[in-house]
């Protein structure tokens, strides 16, 4: 895999592992380079490598332009565990429910890369991990703020936003227990806004009466209208993060614009400082189908950490049947016969 880091002039690499392919370290597509300032050092990829394959090593410039080999990351392996994240026991124990209680290394690296609340973009092939990504930055988020901080989750169909409020609900649902039964203060952990649903996403400020959900999981125009209502409003500073799945819908006509003008208006709100002392909210954006050089120019617009990763929980097998009813596959150097179709 490989991040890109704004806060380290100009880039932040997690060194490639064995069962992981990407271009290799230290090399930058044209655009990138041309925005460097200054020589990069060769680096030994022997002697950079870290002792596992979620560890990343950063490089920052120092006065003369070039630059200089500091470490993101422990040089010791890093654990695997979810109980070794820095999670509430409760939500551990909800992951464990579903059967999570390890992660894959990419997951670790990722996840380490964006622990201290910066933005981050990034990408994995269908089915690899991002959403448990996703899921404990939003966590990691929420505890940064204590209970004084809310969230979007922001997905393009009505039925990905009522599965996910759902498994959303049974993981934080531990950490906004009531305090008394029957308590209307006390605010509920997760709700989903989709199509004629009532109600408008974080629509009382905390505290008040009445149901008021701390992670709001929305389609693309109800956030958009959201994140309009709470800046008119100078409520910005609530939100601690905004998780976006198929980020690569931005590049699509009609919804497109709608999700590029919502992030459009978040960075020009933390640009300004109009999320108040609260600090600017993280934005956590995800996608399978994004070509490289055009995350590296989402990651640069949204001032994230870019971390690019190709490998496949399971083995992805390409199959040819030709008309006769043979059935090829596909393999490099040419095709291999592996039986007969009926």
């Amino acid at each position: 895999p490989r991040f890109r880091d704004p806060a380290c002039s100009p880039f932040f690499f997690q060194v490639d592992t064995p069962m992981e392919t990407s271009r290799p370290a230290g090399r930058t597509s044209e655009e990138s380079a041309a925005t460097s300032t200054g020589p990069l050092r060769p680096i030994n990829l022997l002697t950079s490598r870290c002792d596992h394959p979620g560890a990343s090593t950063s490089f920052k410039r120092d006065d003369t332009g070039l630059v200089s080999s500091a470490l993101a990351m422990r040089h010791r392996p890093a654990s695997l565990r979810l109980e070794d994240l820095g999670l509430p026991p409760s939500v551990v124990e909800r992951f464990g429910e579903r059967g999570v209680k390890t992660m894959y290394a990419w997951q670790r690296g990722a996840i380490d890369s964006a622990s201290d609340g910066s933005n981050l973009v990034f990408c994995a092939p269908t089915s690899g991990g991002k959403s448990l990504v996703a899921e404990v930055l939003l966590v990691k988020a929420l505890m940064r703020r204590g209970r004084q901080g809310r969230a979007l989750f922001v997905l393009p169909f009505h039925s990905l936003v009522n599965e996910k409020s759902k498994d959303l609900e049974k993981i934080l649902a531990p950490m906004y227990r009531k305090r008394t039964p029957g308590d209307g203060r006390s605010p509920v952990a997760v709700r989903a806004f989709a199509g004629e649903t009532e109600g408008a996403p974080l629509a009382r400020p905390l505290g008040c009466p009445g149901r008021n959900e701390i992670v709001a999981v929305t389609t693309i125009e109800k956030a958009s209208v959201t994140i309009s209502r709470l800046a008119e409003e100078g409520r910005l500073g609530e939100l601690c993060a905004v998780v976006v799945d198929e980020l690569h819908l931005v590049g699509e006509e009609g919804r497109g614009g709608t999700l590029e003008s919502m992030l459009a208006k978040l960075r020009f709100a933390d640009r300004r400082g109009a999320c108040g002392e609260r600090g600017n909210s993280q934005i956590v954006a995800m996608s399978a189908t994004v070509s490289h050089e055009s995350l590296e120019r989402l990651a640069g617009w949204l001032d994230a950490r870019l971390f690019i990763t190709n490998y496949r929980p399971v083995e992805l097998k390409e199959h040819v049947v030709n008309h006769g009813g043979e059935v090829f596959l596909k393999r490099a150097g040419g095709k291999e016969r592996t039986g007969t179709g009926t």
